[in-house]
């Protein structure tokens, strides 16, 4: 078979099997007088184990390691081939939940500008690597119910807490002090109204705040005012709380 023919047959570009021919993964048995290629049914049958493996992921280098292979070696090749793809899958899926909450994000107000979009993407980045595939699906789960309107307005109080939060701490107002008691419950609720009643995902989150305390500090969240609003949450008696 000709180079033409093998290439309409198998739906593969005949610069592809040059290539494939120049890096001596598929070499034609023979030639015709006029140098053309001329391939036999063992040839096509390399290139059908060729293009099999490709499909789920191997290089061309690994290709021509594997592809004379015996069955239990290829099989363990798979295997570890299996292992790899998951990785990455999981690797695409946290992309992709960053990416998702990063374009809903860059409609609010609070994320106008592109320095604030960027650090947003930022938290949500080192978010993703605390958070478990799990973790992550129950906060969008909790996102979707909630919807972009209720988000919004998540936001734009959560701004006002903080506003109100930065103002207590300049007036040196006592965290004991039934104003910022107040406030410090608003701010709970709210972030159990995000991220759910879910005990794992609120400790991996204040765990994530307390290991890169600059993380929020463009929307004037840092340590500081955690741990103020820390001390007026924990004043209270547990039957306040």
């Amino acid at each position: 078979m000709k180079i033409g023919e093998l290439a309409q047959a198998t739906k593969i570009s005949i610069r592809t099997l040059h290539h494939y021919d120049e890096i001596g993964l598929l070499k034609p048995s023979s030639r015709t007088e006029s140098s053309h290629r001329l391939y036999t049914e063992s040839d096509i049958a390399r290139l059908h184990k060729i293009v099999s493996l490709r499909n789920i992921g191997f290089s061309l280098e690994e290709v021509g390691q594997f592809v004379g292979h015996s069955h239990e070696e290829l099989r363990d090749l798979i295997a570890r081939q299996l292992e790899k793809v998951e990785v990455e899958r999981e690797e695409l899926d946290r992309k992709q939940w960053c990416i998702k909450a990063a374009h809903e994000a860059a409609n609010f107000e609070q994320f106008q500008g592109s320095e604030k979009l960027i650090s947003m993407i930022r938290e949500l980045t080192i978010q993703s690597q605390y958070l478990s595939a799990e973790e992550r699906q129950i906060i969008q789960s909790k996102n979707n119910a909630l919807g972009l309107q209720r988000i919004k307005e998540m936001h734009s109080k959560l701004e006002q807490l903080t506003l109100l939060a930065q103002k207590f701490m300049s007036q040196n107002i006592d965290p004991t002090e039934p104003q910022v008691i107040a406030l410090a419950n608003e701010w709970n609720a709210l972030g159990q109204e995000g991220v759910g009643d879910n005990p794992e995902v609120v400790k991996k989150i204040k765990l994530m705040l307390q290991e890169n305390p600059d993380l929020a500090s463009y929307r004037g969240i840092n340590q500081d005012l955690l741990e103020y609003l820390k001390k007026a949450f924990r004043s209270q008696k547990p039957s306040e709380a």
